[in-house]
């Protein structure tokens, strides 16, 4: 028989508890696990049997595929067989997989382990992708701690398959041989879709330390990073198999297609970086398992759908760039729950609803970038509670509403872009306690009053600018003078200059200097109560 090794992303599932266990009763006993029970019979005489009743409960759809795991606790014997029935007779042909809870070591059908490995025999489906399909219709033989089996009217299990090309050859080392050779046959299995026309040096003849982009730890490969290569391909599932994967980096490449989601059983991976490519499709929400993930920047593609709300679910995320895409809906308040995000960059996307007030709960977030979208809404005044923020730009979004005073409370901020939305109101004093504000842009809104001379307290501020707000009225304050600006606009408003000549000289001092019209007396009469 024909002997093939592969495993499920699905089935993978039970490894980290995701699934809930039941408890049973084993050999000629029926087992309790949950309600309406679907009885999968047994009929074996050797290796030792057990009976097991499954729930509807405690079956998970996941991708697609429908998975229960099973706890079985072994008797005298070194395996117990579980008769799995999932179609009513078996095909012709059949096919021996291997589904292995240690992707270092592999065993033949038969071959008793303590490491836990399930062998599964069954028959090869699918007429369109024949190796991705197994019907399970016969045994499923298991060591020591469990297996995860099918049962359903019928169902089939997705598989990867992967043929076993490096055993042998020179692209492992003697010494590490059963260490990396899954990753391995998982790499050579993904070459040629991902590389397309490029040339990619992957190959049995030369050795895995070789080969390019690939980088090689104690257990297995733990990054791939080929930016720059010119792939022109599709990012294969087979990539969901590198167990030991930190690193993958496919940046700038010409790469089409989706992002799979197999990618999210890289238990161990910190950085995700596939920007500037051509990739459609969603943000698979399998992603959000991704529990060390650390960098997840998918931005310059052609992304489509929503945010998933599962990204939140990532706590160790410190970097997360999807901008330049075409994604929709409203901002997850689930994202709120990120407590360790530093930077988020999601502009020139398609993004609707408010700004979540849930957002004021990133604590460790420096950069927010969602401008060039379609937000609506107020400002969220809990963005106030960001101490960490250095930047913020909402810029070119729908926004209205007043500036939140509470604004002031990020005493950290340096960037503030505001500019081309459609907010009101005056600008809150307390802007005037940001002593680390170097740019502060409001123009193009519905903005009214008088400018703060409080403004004129920054002592870091170059760049100022109110432009089209010809609700703003009144002369520049004149603490104004106590600014180092380079760039000051305040074009196409109702406010003026004071006429001083040493006000004047200060204003012809600044490099890129745009305004209006010099105060007459009758300004300064009716500003007369201000403290300008």
């Amino acid at each position: 028989m024909n002997e093939r090794r592969a495993s499920s992303p699905a089935l993978k599932a039970f490894e980290v508890g995701a699934i809930q266990l039941c408890s049973m009763v084993l050999l000629s006993g029926l087992v309790a696990c949950g309600d309406d029970p679907i009885a999968v019979p047994t009929d074996l005489s050797e290796p030792p049997t057990a009976s097991l009743i499954l729930s509807p409960a405690s079956i998970r759809q996941s991708g697609g595929v429908s998975v229960v795991t099973a706890a079985l606790d072994r008797p005298s014997g070194d395996r117990i067989a579980v008769t799995v029935s999932v179609a009513p007779a078996p095909p012709a042909a059949s096919s021996d997989f291997e589904l292995s809870q240690n992707r270092t070591l592999m065993f033949a059908p038969g071959e008793t382990s303590s490491m836990g490995v399930v062998t599964i025999t069954g028959t090869v489906s699918g007429e369109d992708e024949p190796d991705r399909f197994l019907t399970v219709t016969g045994t499923s033989r298991l060591a020591t701690r469990g297996a995860a089996v099918t049962t359903g009217q019928p169902m089939t299990l997705a598989l990867t398959n992967i043929p076993d090309v490096c055993s042998g050859s020179s692209a492992l080392d003697s010494d590490r041989s059963l260490v990396h050779r899954d990753d391995c046959n998982a790499l050579l299995a993904a070459r040629d879709e991902l590389r397309g026309t490029a040339m990619l040096n992957w190959d049995t003849a030369l050795a895995m330390p070789e080969w390019e982009g690939v980088t090689l730890g104690t257990f297995g490969v733990e990054k791939v990073a080929l930016p720059y290569f010119e792939l022109d391909g599709t990012i294969p599932p087979e990539l969901g198999e590198l167990d030991n994967l930190k690193v993958l980096h496919l940046a700038r490449n010409g790469l089409t297609g989706e992002i799979p989601t197999e990618l999210g059983s890289l238990a161990r991976l910190e950085h995700l970086v596939l920007h500037r490519n051509d990739l459609e499709g969603e943000i698979p929400p399998e992603l959000g398992g991704l529990a060390t993930l650390e960098e997840l920047d998918v931005s310059g593609n052609a992304l489509t759908g929503e945010l998933p709300a599962e990204l939140g679910d990532l706590s160790r995320l410190k970097r997360l760039e999807v901008h330049y895409n075409q994604l929709s809906g409203e901002i997850p308040p689930e994202f709120g729950r990120m407590q360790s995000l530093q930077y988020w960059g999601a502009q020139h996307n398609q993004l609707t609803g408010p700004i979540p007030p849930e957002l004021g709960n990133m604590r460790s977030l420096r950069y927010l970038v969602l401008r060039e979208n379609q937000l609506t809404g107020s400002i969220p005044p809990e963005l106030g509670r960001l101490g960490e923020l250095q930047y913020l730009t909402l810029r070119d979004n729908q926004l209205t509403g007043s500036i939140p005073p509470e604004l002031a409370d990020a005493t950290e901020l340096q960037w503030v872009y505001l500019q081309t939305n459609r907010l009101a109101g005056g600008i809150p004093k307390e802007l005037g306690s940001l002593n680390h504000l170097i740019t502060l842009n409001l123009s193009n809104n519905r903005l009214e009053g008088t400018i703060p001379p409080e403004l004129g307290g920054y002592s870091k501020l170059g760049y100022l600018d109110f432009d089209d707000n010809p609700g703003l009225t009144g002369p520049i304050p004149m603490t104004f003078v106590e600014i180092g600006l380079w760039r000051f606009h305040w074009y196409n408003t109702g406010l003026c200059s004071p006429s001083m000549p040493w006000f004047q000289s200060w204003l012809e001092s600044i490099e890129d200097h745009a305004g209006g019209e010099v105060c007459g007396e009758g300004d300064f009469e009716a500003f007369s109560g201000l403290s300008i």
